[in-house]
């Protein structure tokens, strides 16, 4: 008969704690790096949303890692400071608490113009508590009694958050001082002396317009009518559609007789 060796005393968890910690750090610095990315290329392709969709399955154990690990910890910690600190470590769980909310709630509301508000009060309090974050550490490396790993910590940290920050500002940046070709608008030397001269001239379908399209050719109709209701009433952006319906731009057709003699007595 084998018999099995009961270990006396309370078993040690530390090695699971360990694990649990390395991995809830690896997906911080996954989700770090993809929201720097979602920062840097806004823009409408398949990876690009692709990656949205990744931060929203990263961001989620990490939310629960956020409010059952870190938040106690920061109260704890606040609990037993006293002074600047404790006023920091308080600052810093309500910071982390609505940045925690506010992101599960836009994966359940989008990012629609409607809830503008509600992703930059994400993006704000990630940056504001990363910030906060960054100088409770390096007071902390820098006390007297800290020691090489204290201030590794604090370097490790400042890499990757200053890394995730710096790379979409400066994309930004570098966009604003160069804007692509396709977003720069340039006037003719001079203007055009008659509307024969302007646009396509009367070879244009569109003339008197100065409108064009490539080739000279008309657009589908159902451009028209079914992007109201693709795009205008379940769509992207109805309020936009409802403001247009009752504007001038929407009437300003030659189907309308005042327009098409505005434009006939601006020619003579």
């Amino acid at each position: 008969m084998i018999k099995a060796r009961v270990p006396e005393g309370p078993v040690s968890t530390r090695p699971a704690r360990s694990r649990a910690v390395r991995w809830i750090l690896a997906i911080a610095v996954l989700e770090i790096a993809n929201a720097s990315y979602l920062a840097a290329f806004d823009s409408a392709t398949i990876l690009y949303h692709v990656n949205v969709v990744v931060h929203v399955l990263l961001g989620i154990p990490l939310a629960v890692a956020i409010i059952f690990r870190s938040i106690p910890a920061l109260l704890r910690g606040a609990g037993r400071s006293s002074g600047v600190l404790a006023v920091l470590l308080r600052i810093l769980t309500l910071l982390a608490a609505v940045f925690v909310v506010s992101g599960l709630a836009l994966a359940w509301t989008g990012t629609a113009r409607p809830w503008y508000w509600l992703l930059r009060l994400h993006v704000v309090t990630a940056v504001a508590g990363g910030a906060l974050l960054l100088a409770i550490i390096w007071a902390w490396s820098r006390r007297p009694s800290a020691e090489f790993k204290d201030r590794l910590v604090f370097r490790w940290n400042f890499a990757v958050l200053g890394t995730a920050l710096a790379v979409p500002l400066a994309l930004h940046g570098y966009r604003m001082a160069e804007p692509p070709y396709a977003r720069v608008i340039v006037n003719p030397a001079s203007p055009p002396l008659s509307a024969t001269t302007e646009g396509g001239g009367e070879a244009n379908p569109f003339f008197p317009s100065s409108n064009e399209t490539v080739g000279a050719k008309f657009l589908p109709s159902d451009f028209f009518l079914d992007s109201k209701g693709a795009c205008g009433n379940q769509g992207c952006h109805p309020d936009i559609t409802t403001q247009w319906e009752g504007s001038m731009h929407h009437f300003s057709s030659f189907n309308n007789q005042w327009y098409r003699k505005s434009v006939e007595y601006m020619q003579d």
